[in-house]
C-alpha cells in the first residue's frame, strides 16, 4: 500500500508541528519542577530552623520546669516535716490532756487552742 505524497508531507509536517509543541511543554514543566524543587527545599530549611527554635525553647523551658519542680519539692518537704512536729507536739499534749487534771488540764486545754 502506499501512501500518497501529499498526505506524507502533511503528516510530516503534523508530527515537527506536535514535536515542537511537546517539547516547548517539557521544557515549561522542567523550569516549573525546579521551581518546585527550590521552593520545597527553602521550606525545608524554613522548617529545621522553626524545629531548632523549638527545640531550643522546650529546652528552656524544661529546665525552668524542672528548677521550679525542685524548689517547690524542697518547699514541700520543709512544710511536711513541720506539720509532723506540730503533729507530734499536739498528740503529746493530747496524751498529758487525757491523764492531767485540775491547773494543768486546763493549761493543756489552752495550749492546744
Amino acid at each position: 500500500m502506499k501512501v500518497p505524497l501529499v498526505l506524507q508531507v502533511i503528516i510530516t509536517i503534523i508530527g515537527a508541528f506536535l514535536s515542537v509543541i511537546l517539547t516547548k511543554f517539557l521544557i515549561t514543566n522542567g523550569r516549573a519542577i525546579a521551581e518546585n524543587g527550590r521552593a520545597i527545599a527553602e521550606n525545608g530549611r524554613a522548617i529545621a530552623e522553626t524545629n531548632a527554635e523549638t527545640r531550643k525553647a522546650i529546652a528552656e523551658t524544661s529546665a525552668e520546669t524542672r528548677k521550679a519542680i525542685a524548689e517547690t519539692s524542697a518547699e514541700s518537704r520543709r512544710r511536711f516535716k513541720e506539720v509532723l512536729e506540730r503533729f507530734d507536739e499536739r498528740t503529746a499534749l493530747i496524751a498529758r490532756l487525757i491523764v492531767a487534771k485540775g491547773e494543768e488540764r486546763k493549761e493543756l486545754m489552752e495550749r492546744l487552742a
